[in-house]
């Protein structure tokens, strides 16, 4: 993405790679998924900023061209308290957070821990509190000596198939994108990182949390790939219904694990109308699944009901990655 600014910050000693893309309306904040980088955001991004928008995104800790500390914390939590961080070091006060997978479970729990931080919540495809069954790649990543052997085993092939389970319709697996995807993962420490990132991933401390009665105060857009093969389109309905509490539900056909590549105009058509305050019904061909639910009443949680509530080394949030 040629019109983004590529920039890094110090955040809590750990060199974060961030863009933008710098625009005179309300801040927006893209967190990408599970083995990504802010590279997924290339297509929808300028599509947000040529509505005004002011565009970041930016590298998680351990991803993409951000540092791979090997004594990292890499639980959805601790890279939640790092985006905060960040978000601290560039001067951005608040933004309308979007997260996809991964990076939709870390927006829910910013949503929840510092709704100071959200003024509006977007979920694509995101991470659910839920025992969905995991990918192989997630599944090897619990063997003892996985992450010392990831980088003989993730090839270009690899990343590829990978790709072809991601995306509704192959022929998005293109060459370039392939080797976008290989790229971040080869750098010094990465796959390290990616595999502790996976074996963070529980859902039982979370599931705990909501349990305690908190809710999102933001108002709540989730939009899901219909053909999602990794986090399925029930999932996200629960997802919406029994944690959110309320919200309006966007259904994307013939797409995968990633709307934002796969269904780019029509995820930013959704996420414009949602920031607009403007009746999300169709775009295009399109239909979209719109659904309204009664907001909840319960506070949101603060940092240290948060710190009370860590369990099995901190993880609070997981599901599948992505």
């Amino acid at each position: 993405m040629n019109l983004l600014w590529d920039r890094f910050v110090r955040v809590n000693g750990v060199r974060i790679h961030y863009t933008e893309l710098p625009g005179p309306g309300e801040d927006v904040l893209l967190i990408h998924g599970f083995a990504s980088s802010s590279y997924t955001w290339q297509e929808m991004a300028p599509l947000l900023h040529k509505q005004g928008y002011n565009v970041w995104a930016l590298d998680l800790k351990g991803f993409g061209y951000s540092e791979k500390p090997k004594n990292g914390k890499y639980d959805p939590f601790s890279l939640m308290e790092d985006v905060v961080d960040w978000m601290d070091a560039v001067g951005l006060e608040k933004a309308v957070v979007t997260g996809n997978s991964l990076g939709g479970g870390i927006a829910s729990l910013m949503a929840l821990v510092y709704p100071e931080k959200v003024s509006k919540l977007v979920l694509l495809n995101a991470l659910a509190p839920y025992d969905i069954p995991h990918p192989l790649i997630i599944r090897l990543s619990h063997f003892p000596l996985a992450p010392r052997l990831a980088g003989l085993v993730v090839t270009r092939e690899v990343v590829r198939y990978y790709l072809k389970q991601v995306f509704f319709n192959p022929r998005f697996v293109t060459p370039e994108k392939v080797q976008a995807y290989y790229d971040p993962l080869r750098s010094p420490g990465c796959l390290y990182a990616q595999t502790l990132a996976a074996r963070a991933m529980d859902p039982k401390p979370f599931l705990r949390f909501m349990d305690g009665g908190y809710s999102v105060k933001a108002p709540v857009l989730v939009i899901w790939g219909e053909d999602d093969r990794w986090i399925p389109l029930h999932y996200g309905q629960q997802l919406l219904d029994q944690q959110m509490g309320r919200g309006t539900f966007v259904v994307l056909p013939e797409c995968g694990h990633m709307p934002q590549e796969e269904k780019p105009e029509d995820t930013a058509k959704a996420i414009l109308d949602f920031m607009k305050d403007v009746p999300i019904v169709q775009v295009g061909d399109t239909p979209y699944c719109h659904v309204e639910h009664v907001a909840g009443t319960s506070e949101p949680a603060r940092p240290s009901t948060l710190e009370a509530a860590k369990l099995d080394g901190g993880s609070l949030l997981a599901g599948n990655p992505g």
